[in-house]
Formats: structure tokens, sequence, C-alpha cells
């Protein structure tokens, strides 16, 4: 399924996939020459720290939408 051919799919939502994998080519830098249990252990470090942003900055969000209305 190529994205040209998803329908919903946006610019925006490829966005996200650019930064998320921007971080991860980042972290590719410093993990190159470890040993396959350390690579996990960067990768699976870099994606939850991904999450935990991304929910911080939408609890913010949330935390503001009831003084918006």
């Amino acid at each position: 399924y190529h994205t040209l051919y998803q329908e919903g799919l946006g610019i925006e939502d490829l966005e996200t996939c650019k930064h998320v994998f921007s971080g991860s080519n980042a972290v590719a830098l410093l993990i190159h020459h470890t040993l396959y249990f350390h690579w996990l252990q960067f990768i699976d470090l870099q994606f939850d720290q991904w999450d935990q942003d991304c929910y911080q900055e939408l609890s913010k969000l949330f935390s503001l939408l009831p003084n918006l209305f």
C-alpha cells in the first residue's frame, strides 16, 4: 500500500514519520558499534522518550482546552 493511494493520509501524517525517523537516525550514529542487545535498548529508549514527550505535550494542550470554552 503506497501512501499516495491511502485515503485520508495527508502531508502532516508523513511529517510525523519524518520527525520520528530523524530522531532514530540521530541515535544510530551513537549505537552503530554497540552490541545487538545495547542497540535494542537504545532504540527502545529513544521511542519511549518520543512517546513520553508526545503525551506530555498532549496533556498540556488538553489542560488548556477547558479554559478556551
